[in-house]
C-alpha cells in the first residue's frame, strides 16, 4: 500500500468524511495551491522536513507557501 493510500485510510478511519489525495508534477507548492483554489478543499495536510524558519527562507518551504497563499486550513506534520 502506498504511503498517500494509508494516509487516506488513517483519516477516514479517525472519522474524515471526505479525503481526496492527488499525484502531479511540477511545482509542489504551485501544484496544493491551484488544487486547493480548484476543489473545495478545507484542510490540507502536508509532512514537513522541519528546516526551520532560517533554511525554509533560503531554501524554500512547501508548506510555507501553501499556508500563505490558500484560503484553506493548513496542518504540517512532522516525520515519524
Amino acid at each position: 500500500m502506498r504511503s498517500f493510500d494509508r494516509a487516506k485510510l488513517q483519516a477516514e478511519t479517525c472519522g474524515a468524511k471526505s479525503v481526496q489525495t492527488a499525484i502531479e508534477t511540477g511545482d509542489a507548492a504551485t501544484n496544493i495551491i491551484d488544487y486547493c483554489n480548484n476543489h473545495e478543499i478545507d484542510t490540507v495536510v502536508m509532512g514537513r522536513r522541519g528546516l526551520g524558519d532560517l533554511a525554509g527562507l533560503f531554501l524554500g518551504s512547501v508548506s510555507h507557501k501553501v499556508a500563505q497563499k490558500t484560503a484553506c486550513a493548513c496542518l504540517t506534520v512532522g516525520g515519524e
